[in-house]
């Protein structure tokens, strides 16, 4: 029995702008957070306030690199998407070659 693969280009790249946008979120969010903790750090100071501080560089960094992943996996989906399209291209100009 044949197994088939059924693929929506278009809910892929709807799918794809979603994320895109999600993703900008997300920095738009660190970068408002990075303001609100160099805010913090005016106020408080002291060995609390330094290991409070570092934790925190620290959790933003692992966050940093948790979009800068989710932007390389979209990247991919969008290398998908544009090859998907290029395949049902060609389908589509050799059904329309096709004279009956």
């Amino acid at each position: 029995m044949a197994k088939v693969i059924r693929f929506d280009t278009d809910r892929l790249n709807e799918d794809m702008v979603s994320i895109s946008e999600l993703i900008k979120s997300m920095r738009e969010r660190v970068r408002n957070l990075e303001n609100q903790i160099t805010e913090l750090e005016g106020m408080w100071t002291g060995p609390g306030s330094d290991a409070f501080r570092n934790a925190l560089r620290s959790d933003l960094v692992g966050l940093v690199m948790v979009i800068e992943n989710l932007e390389k996996l979209n990247g991919y989906e969008d290398k998908a998407c544009g090859k998907f399209r290029r395949c049902e291209d060609k389908v589509s100009a050799a059904i329309d070659e096709i004279r009956v």
